[in-house]
């Protein structure tokens, strides 16, 4: 249920303890007119009273809720977009590392191996599987 409810709620029982109390039986007469009177008019009135406040209060709390609730959500949807575009700008930083690092993986340091010849070129002591020739030993 909404505030609006509750606080019609509120409203309506605030009036039926006016309206309880205005009741006039003074005509009944008997014990049955004495629990009326007693019933109605000295016990009932209190407990409508308090459940018009309680209703009130639950309306009041309602109210302060939505407000808050409201003004939050706004915030919230703001923080929102805000989230989209961040994560929008570290993908795409994310992106540019990867296209940085591949292109330092293409414009890495020359093989050690390789001579200013060029590809293919290997000196013979660098070939690979050839052990190195030891001063002193014919091969």
């Amino acid at each position: 249920m909404s505030a609006g409810h509750w606080s019609a709620f509120s409203s309506v029982t605030s009036l039926v303890v006016g309206d309880v109390r205005r009741i006039d039986s003074e005509g009944f007469r008997g014990d049955e007119a004495e629990l009326y009177r007693q019933t109605l008019t000295d016990e009932l009135p209190p407990h409508l009273e308090t459940t018009s406040d309680a209703w009130g209060i639950v309306a009041a709390a309602l109210k302060s809720c939505a407000t808050t609730l409201e003004g939050l959500q706004r915030k919230m949807s703001a923080l929102s977009s805000r989230a989209v575009d961040q994560q929008r700008e570290v993908d795409l930083a994310g992106n540019r590392v990867v296209q940085a690092t591949t292109a330092d993986g293409r414009h890495a340091e020359p093989d050690p191996r390789r001579t200013p010849l060029g590809r293919g070129h290997l000196r013979q002591r660098d070939r690979p599987g050839q052990r190195p020739a030891v001063r002193g030993t014919a091969r």
